[in-house]
């Protein structure tokens, strides 16, 4: 596809898969790319893109929507042949987004169903991504996600949310905390 001077390769599938291996391989090396988006784990897909860097004798970008791991964290931390971040954007989701989800589900085994149910409906909420530009912004993002007491949604942010904890818990505060996902929302509530 080519619009305004660009041109874009799409190459469905996933690479993890072998059958779909050679057809990624192929519309890799059929052009002289600046940058490979990927929407799966890219990490398997790096072999393939650092081959390519080697043919082409400069480095190729790397974006991927995918999470804010370790695996990641480990990734980005190392260099490609070129002296550039082996991934250079990464938008995702981080493990603790699973939290308010924990939280509902809590309330829902033991019987607190009004948290979840409002006006007997089924719920549903909404978690954005984090974007990460550059090595030092993931190492500082993720540093966010990890820690044992404080994290973007931490045990005591989830207990004011879980009607066994708080008997004032609500789902309008379990959807406010839902949808404080964003970075100066998980700064605030670790103050």
């Amino acid at each position: 596809m080519q619009a305004d001077g660009l041109e874009i390769t799409i190459a469905p599938g996933y690479y993890s898969r072998e059958s779909e291996q050679p057809e990624i391989d192929a519309a890799l090396a059929t052009s002289d790319y600046d940058a490979v988006l990927c929407t799966y784990n890219i990490d398997i897909l790096l072999p393939a893109i650092q081959q390519r860097e080697a043919q082409l004798g400069h480095s190729i970008r790397a974006g991927t929507v995918d999470c804010f791991s370790a695996q990641n964290l480990d990734i980005i931390r190392q260099r490609d042949q070129f002296g550039n971040p082996q991934i250079d954007y990464i938008e995702g989701k981080y493990a603790s987004m699973a939290g308010p989800a924990f939280a509902a589900m809590y309330n829902a085994l033991h019987g607190n169903m009004e948290v979840i149910r409002p006006s007997g409906q089924a719920f549903r909420l909404y978690q954005g991504f984090w974007t990460a530009k550059s090595p030092e912004e993931y190492i500082e993002l993720y540093g966010y996600t990890i820690g044992m007491y404080e994290n973007a949604y931490s045990c005591t942010d989830l207990m004011q949310v879980i009607r066994a904890f708080r008997k004032d818990a609500s789902f309008d505060k379990l959807k406010a905390l839902t949808e404080a996902y964003d970075v100066q929302a998980v700064i605030d509530r670790m103050q």
